[in-house]
């Protein structure tokens, strides 16, 4: 064990010769790793492995993600390997501030998406209002008029409800489920329909002998790649 095996893990050379391999990784006993590091298995012995990705356990109790290539040795009437770690942790760190930047991405142009949507259905809302408060001063409400008033801000704010739920089921994940190719194909436009309209793009959608075409896997995940 060099200086910085004992930086990384907190274990000093006498240390770490005490300690059995699965003390020092977190690993199963059949794992690739593990039998890669039997050196007594004569096929290790001409073919140098790497793992992208084993978990240390330090002596503190925590650990870190490592890489690890072995080389293997015959010195001296017996067997050993070479075990080459590099750590994972800051490339870890970076992926995570990737990952958190990409969502706040993700959530900005959904917040854009959101605002087209609701756009129109709140025009129509307010015109209704608008339209009310001119045929009161008219003296022209009728009963016909308001009922048919109300159903329509009724349909619109169902419209802004549904539009709710369809977002908020966005970011939702089920890897083991299922869904209609065709579906997901509908709902991912109905997402962007707005944006669409507003740059007058009209999508039409031909989906002749793959109605029923069922995939296994999660519809959002299928969208978000839409």
């Amino acid at each position: 064990a060099n200086p910085a095996f004992s930086r990384l893990t907190g274990y000093d050379a006498v240390e770490f010769f005490r300690k059995k391999i699965d003390s020092i990784f977190d690993i199963d006993e059949d794992s690739e790793f593990a039998r890669a590091l039997d050196i007594s298995n004569p096929r290790n012995r001409h073919y140098p492995q790497s793992f992208d990705e084993i978990r240390l356990r330090k002596k503190d109790g925590s650990g870190c993600f490592v890489s690890a290539s072995i080389a293997y040795l015959h010195i001296k009437d017996r067997d050993a390997a070479i075990i080459n770690l590099t750590d994972l942790t800051a490339l870890k760190q970076k992926d995570q501030m990737l990952l958190v930047q990409s969502r706040f991405v993700a959530m900005g142009e959904m917040i854009g998406n959101i605002a087209h949507q609701w756009r129109q259905p709140l025009n129509i809302i307010q015109s209704s209002i608008t339209k009310i408060s001119i045929y009161k001063e008219m003296g022209a409400v009728t009963d016909e008029f308001l009922e048919e008033t109300v159903q329509n801000v009724k349909r619109q704010v169902a419209y802004l409800s549904s539009t709710i739920d369809d977002f908020r089921s966005f970011y939702k994940d089920d890897p083991g489920g299922s869904f209609i190719l065709e579906d997901a194909v509908k709902k991912s436009l109905s997402l962007v329909e707005a944006v669409y309209k507003n740059h007058f793009i009209e999508v039409d959608i031909e989906c002749d002998g793959c109605k029923n075409v069922k995939i296994k896997g999660s519809i959002n995940r299928f969208i978000q790649a839409l």
